[in-house]
């Protein structure tokens, strides 16, 4: 029996996500092949749901940066590589609950973070962010489509 094609890594996909990381339909196909594998080591490592959730989550925001520079190799474990990554951030979000446990004792910045306003800033950002990424890679596809001896090239 050949092992289901979500269950092999997929050099072409993660070709698409590296040459255009604003493919939402690339992503989309990503997070269903590996959104439930990272989900699952988390729980393995026993994080709550919700927890697992949001380490999930952070595992894949950090993807959108490290998967342009990401070369494949073949002859390595793409999904170690995601293992390992997954490792990290379920490290960074135990580390970060331990010294929330340990803060200023300020509940008026508690209660400013538990805002609506907290999140939209949140999001702002975030939308602002993606935004310079996306004008960033299109700077690089026009710089390549634009000889240096064009009398308008800089």
């Amino acid at each position: 029996m050949e092992p289901s094609s979500s269950s092999q890594t997929s050099p072409s996909l993660i070709g698409r996500l590296r040459l255009a990381p604003a493919n939402q339909e690339a992503w989309n196909t990503f997070v269903g092949r590996y959104g439930p594998k990272i989900y699952g080591w988390c729980r393995a490592w026993r994080l709550q749901e919700e927890d697992a959730q949001d380490v999930t989550q952070s595992v894949l925001v950090r993807l959108v940066e490290k998967i342009r520079t990401f070369d494949y190799d073949p002859a390595r474990s793409f999904r170690g590589w995601l293992r390992t990554l997954t490792h990290h951030a379920w490290s960074d979000f135990l580390a970060g609950r331990r010294s929330a446990t340990s803060g200023s004792g300020d509940s008026s910045i508690l209660e400013w973070l538990e805002t609506v306003e907290a999140r939209e800033d949140l999001v702002a950002r975030l939308d602002e962010e993606f935004d310079r990424e996306l004008l960033e890679e299109a700077m690089v596809r026009v710089r390549l489509r634009v000889s240096p001896n064009h009398p308008n090239a800089r």
